[in-house]
């Protein structure tokens, strides 16, 4: 029964969001709401394809990586500034060494999740573990270091009254003034320093992302740390869920990152924006939503199909897939040839320079 309900509530959130396209008006100057099915072929005709992963990617291979618990110091942001030692997991490739640098993504969990979520644990690696393997031992990928942190404090989930929007931003000084310092001085990365010049100097060799409520967190990340992040995921998180705009009226959702990435200093040239969810899952009229948003903001976001010349967003759905570890799974192998090629092009880094930093 939820389902059903949570559809037929969203169903006319979905009409009046379409307002952001070019608005016609009737003989009485109103605006005519365009038609949710015209809009919805935008985002279908820009649409990404989300391939299966093999199945024998999710079993153990020769060239294993490496999960480890790393410990760091960090403080209670969103409460009283008091000390807390936090946890997170990160991966090694296989073959590690300090002599060379990787790419580092962070990955943030869901809703009520935790640092195992991802990838697993030292003792019991997960599936998308042994996933990254196979892609790094196949050369579908370089090879690169992934960081499983929390937004909760003490690696304890929280009970908040807006699922956990309250936690996001706090986190984002943790994660610039604590988790990347601690992480990127002890794991080899493209950061010669982890002050905040180093960070920003090595900017396009790190990606955040996450989903369902992770992938809010790459979302506000997006429009607080472009100076230290060049990549963003976002698998199944809807701007909408966030408590930035109080209201579901019209849609507000690329207006309000264009603004927020402007703030910053950046342009559409500064960044990549891969979102994926899964068709059975709750998010997905609401990322087809956002998506239309983002196609109406074009000199801000080109959404169009990988490999489009000036593309900034892709946008994939995959089919029959729900909330879960699969579909997590999916999408990522689908994002990350991707976003290596993105982590290791010469546009970002050009672009990049060109602008200096902004802070």
């Amino acid at each position: 029964m939820k389902r059903i309900l949570l559809i037929l509530i969203l169903i006319p959130v979905l009409c009046i969001s379409g307002s952001t396209a070019p608005t016609e008006t009737n003989s009485a100057g109103e605006p005519i709401t365009p038609d949710y099915t015209t809009w919805q072929k935008d985002v279908k005709e820009n649409m990404m394809d989300l391939h299966a992963v093999p199945n024998d990617f999710f079993l153990e291979t020769k060239e294993s990586g490496t999960l480890q618990y790393f410990q760091y110091q960090t403080k209670n942001y969103d409460k009283d500034m008091s000390e807390e030692t936090k946890y997170a997991v990160v991966y090694t490739p296989y073959g590690y060494t300090p002599d060379r640098q990787y790419d580092i993504l962070y990955l943030m969990h869901g809703y009520g999740g935790d640092i195992n979520v991802w990838l697993g644990s030292p003792s019991q690696p997960g599936e998308v573990k042994y996933m990254l393997d196979h892609m790094i031992e196949d050369h579908t990928i370089q090879p690169v270091i992934v960081v499983c942190p929390t937004y909760y404090d003490n690696n304890q989930d929280e009970d908040t009254d807006n699922m956990d929007t309250s936690l996001l931003e706090p986190f984002g000084q943790e994660l610039r003034n604590d988790l990347i310092p601690a992480i990127e001085s002890t794991y080899s990365t493209y950061a010669e320093t982890t002050d905040e010049a180093g960070l920003q100097n090595s900017g396009t060799h790190r990606a955040f992302g996450g989903f369902s409520m992770g992938g809010v967190t790459s979302l506000y990340r997006m429009m607080d740390s472009m100076d230290i992040f060049s990549c963003f995921i976002d698998f199944s998180g809807p701007i909408y869920w966030s408590n930035l705009v109080n209201t579901q009226e019209g849609d507000w959702a690329a207006a309000y990152l264009k603004q927020k990435i402007t703030e910053q200093g950046y342009t559409g040239k500064d960044f990549y924006l891969y979102l994926a969810t899964g068709s059975e899952y709750e998010a997905y009229p609401l990322m087809d939503t956002m998506v239309q948003s983002l196609i109406s903001e074009g000199d801000m976001f080109q959404v169009g199909k990988p490999g489009k010349p000036g593309i900034n967003v892709t946008y994939g759905v995959c089919d029959g897939e729900m909330h879960d570890w699969h579909n997590r799974a999916r999408c990522l192998f689908n994002i990350l040839p991707m976003l290596s090629d993105h982590m290791n092009g010469k546009d970002l880094k050009e672009n990049r320079h060109k602008h200096g930093h902004h802070h």
